[in-house]
């Protein structure tokens, strides 16, 4: 900060920039080093958190510097010039912030903490303080474990015992790293069975244990967030088809797994992100016919046999095509979860109104591009390519090609 600020005042006696490299470079080596101190809590660090299993990140920062410069700033620069080993600063920072929390001198550093990130300190300093034992018992687990059976169960459970000797509170922690681990999250809850000796939440909501379940309520909330789509705007298929199967996965196969109380803290929650997964999907489906309805409009009319026509006077703009184009992606992607999701009754309306709709403006089109009579064949042709794209996000490529034989046997035939 001095050497920035003699340049900025124009101070030429020294070579400032040269030196600013050679300090910045330290610097990020040195923040590379103070951070491989929290090695352990890496799997629940993030830079936002969401939910009550994750750690910001300025929160680590915020410990490193309260350490460095106010709890033991010899041995962090011991550390730092490579003379102290990491288990002892591990150790240290442990001990002297558990001492210090709980001292008069903590107000101003619990101020700039925040008090609601009192639970993440907690959760650091009791990782922090058997972070040798827990690395080196995750170190045998792969990085995602597609099914959490004995073969990890029965040593978690040897090792949790170990632990909670000395440090009582750890276990809610270390089944939050367990969870880090797991293709399928709701599989915590085997781990929390094998080390609590708990099948039902009765007696959990009242233990720390109790931010196990929260976790996965965080999660599901999340998942729920992001299927939430403005329908007038490109979806993005794959974050929110990705999103409503890990949200059906997580809501089935928690039950499947724990007994909940329905009217409890945990079964209130859980009921009411599952019905509003349902309700948002409604309504997305549902949007899938309106759109469909303004990018292959109808009027009454005569001219093709029937009591309606497809209406050629309408323009449609290429980003409502390109919306709608992606509407129909949607519900063929989200389809296969109607059943789980709640919304099968509403798919199935709108599926039949779409294959209703779509055939009627076919033979219509069909027929006009044979005997086009009055109408504009600039217009008919528009509409029908229109149609075309949109049997391909619908019914695929094929059905797609099959229409365009069919229009070009129409004109050749007119």
């Amino acid at each position: 900060m001095t050497i920035k600020a003699a340049q900025a005042d124009g101070d030429h006696n020294l070579p400032y920039q040269d030196m600013l490299v050679l300090l910045e470079k330290d610097a990020a080596e040195q923040e590379q080093r103070w951070r491989s101190l929290f090695n352990v809590l890496e799997p629940l660090i993030v830079d936002h958190v969401t939910r009550c299993d994750q750690i910001d990140s300025a929160v680590i920062k915020i410990v490193w510097e309260t350490f460095q410069r106010e709890l033991n700033p010899e041995l962090a620069a011991a550390w730092s010039a490579g003379h102290a080993e990491r288990t002892e600063l591990q150790q240290a920072i442990a001990s002297e912030f558990t001492r210090y929390r709980h001292s008069d001198e903590a107000n101003k550093f619990m101020l700039k903490l925040g008090v609601e990130k009192d639970n993440q300190l907690t959760a650091i300093l009791s990782l922090l303080s058997r972070s040798v034992e827990i690395e080196d018992f995750f170190a045998a687990w792969p990085d995602e474990i597609t099914n959490l059976d004995d073969q990890y169960l029965t040593p978690l459970r040897d090792f949790n015992e170990l632990l909670i000797e000395k440090t009582p509170d750890i276990t809610p922690y270390l089944l939050f790293l367990v969870k880090a681990h797991l293709a399928k999250p709701h599989e915590v809850f085997r781990a929390v069975e094998r080390v609590t000796r708990q099948s039902t939440d009765l007696i959990m909501m009242d233990t720390d244990m109790k931010v196990v379940g929260d976790a996965l309520l965080d999660q599901l909330a999340g998942w729920v967030e992001e299927c939430s789509w403005e329908h007038r705007s490109i979806p993005d298929i794959t974050k929110m088809i990705g999103a409503l199967h890990h949200a059906l996965e997580l809501i089935s196969g928690w039950t499947s797994e724990f007994t909940i109380d329905p009217a409890g803290a945990w079964g209130r929650r859980l009921h009411s992100l599952s019905a509003e997964l349902s309700r948002q999907w409604e309504s997305h489906i549902k949007s899938v016919e309106k759109m469909v309805t303004q990018a292959l409009p109808r009027k009454r009319g005569k001219a093709t046999g029937r009591q309606t026509m497809p209406d050629l006077d309408k323009e449609i703009g290429e980003q409502d095509i390109v919306q709608t184009e992606n509407a129909l992606k949607l519900f063929v992607e989200a389809s296969p979860y109607a059943s789980k999701g709640g919304f099968t009754s509403t798919r199935d309306k709108v599926a039949h109104f779409l294959d209703a709709h779509m055939e009627d403006q076919e033979d219509d089109l069909l027929k006009l591009l044979h005997d086009n009579g009055t109408c504009s064949g600039e217009d008919i042709s528009r509409h029908f390519a229109i149609l075309r794209r949109l049997t391909a996000a619908y019914l695929g490529d094929e059905a797609a090609e099959v229409i365009s034989r069919r229009g070009k046997a129409a004109v050749a035939a007119a």
